[in-house]
């Protein structure tokens, strides 16, 4: 049986399919079985022909719901990308946890070159080297948010090792009220680097920012995991 077929109804257009399968466990099976009369199928075997075809899984209506919108605003990824990102925190811990549930998804840290690595310098005390996790505070304390950052997205933006790029960003805090998000959106954007957010903060001010974010085409998310699910469906 051929199982290397677009899925019926699905127009891939320099984009991913996307997918919610029910029925992966026995238990699953047997209730797939009562509710739709139909056969779940081997689980192994309908991912690997789902990976032929490129259509994403998504494992929770969620995750369905957060991929489809990361792929309505990044509708087509770069042919060179290989899932190389770059980390942009005011947290070190955070950025420990993304650069872990990265790797759970066959994405990986950027290794930022040298003249990545001098133009951060600028911006960051001489007492803190920049790596990647960027961990952005001290150069925050140093120059200011918007400059941290502004410098910190032009610089990993201009690195051709870097294929994509993760904000944190408290909102509500000092750091969040200085930054332009629209120009860092902007810079990106010129580069042809994705930016994805994980945003925190009070209720108001980060619903207000997340309709500010949807607006201007940069998929934003309130728990790391779901920005780096996005990411890897984007990247993948």
């Amino acid at each position: 049986m051929d199982f290397f077929f677009k899925p019926k109804g699905v127009a891939v257009i320099g984009a991913t399919g996307k997918l919610l399968k029910g029925g992966k466990s026995a238990g699953g099976a047997r209730a797939a079985m009562r509710h739709t009369a139909s056969m779940a199928g081997n689980v192994q075997v309908i991912r690997g022909a789902l990976k032929q075809v490129g259509v994403v899984e998504a494992h929770d209506f969620q995750q369905m719901a957060d991929i489809a919108k990361a792929m309505a605003m990044y509708p087509a990824k770069e042919a060179q990308s290989r899932g190389r990102v770059a980390i942009l925190t005011f947290s070190g811990a955070a950025g420990i946890v993304s650069t872990d549930m990265m790797s759970e998804r066959d994405l990986k840290l950027a290794k930022l070159s040298e003249d990545t690595i001098e133009a951060l310098k600028r911006v960051y005390p001489e007492w803190m080297p920049p790596s990647n996790p960027v961990d952005l505070w001290p150069a925050i304390e140093r120059s200011g948010a918007q400059r941290a950052y502004g410098e910190a997205v032009k610089a990993v933006c201009a690195d051709p090792g870097v294929d994509a790029l993760v904000l944190h960003l408290f909102i509500g805090g000092v750091a969040g009220r200085e930054l332009d998000i629209s120009y860092l959106a902007q810079v990106a954007g010129e580069a042809g680097k994705p930016i994805f957010i994980w945003a925190l903060g009070k209720r108001k001010e980060l619903r207000d920012f997340m309709v500010m974010t949807q607006q201007i085409g940069v998929p934003t998310y309130r728990e790391i995991g779901r920005v780096i699910d996005a990411m890897a469906a984007v990247l993948s």
